[in-house]
C-alpha cells in the first residue's frame, strides 16, 4: 500500500504543477503586452513559468521529506 500513496502523490505533484505552470504561463503573457516578438515572448513566458514550477516543486518535495523523516 505505501507504493500506491507514493504513486498518488507523485502524480497528484505533477498534476498540480502542470496546473501552476499554465496559470504562470497566462500571467505572464498577458503581463507582456506588444513589445516582444512572437518567440521572444513565448520563451520570456516558458522561462518565468518553469522557475516558478520549479520553486514550487522543490520546496513540495523538502517539505514532504521531512514530514517522513
Amino acid at each position: 500500500m505505501p507504493d500506491r500513496a507514493f504513486s498518488w502523490n507523485v502524480l497528484s505533484l505533477f498534476t498540480k504543477s502542470g496546473m501552476l505552470f499554465l496559470e504562470v504561463s497566462l500571467i505572464a503573457f498577458l503581463l507582456q503586452g506588444n513589445d516582444a516578438s512572437g518567440f521572444e515572448s513565448l520563451a520570456r513566458t516558458f522561462v518565468i513559468s518553469g522557475a516558478v514550477v520549479a520553486a514550487d516543486v522543490l520546496l513540495k518535495v523538502r517539505c514532504y521529506s521531512k514530514i517522513q523523516a
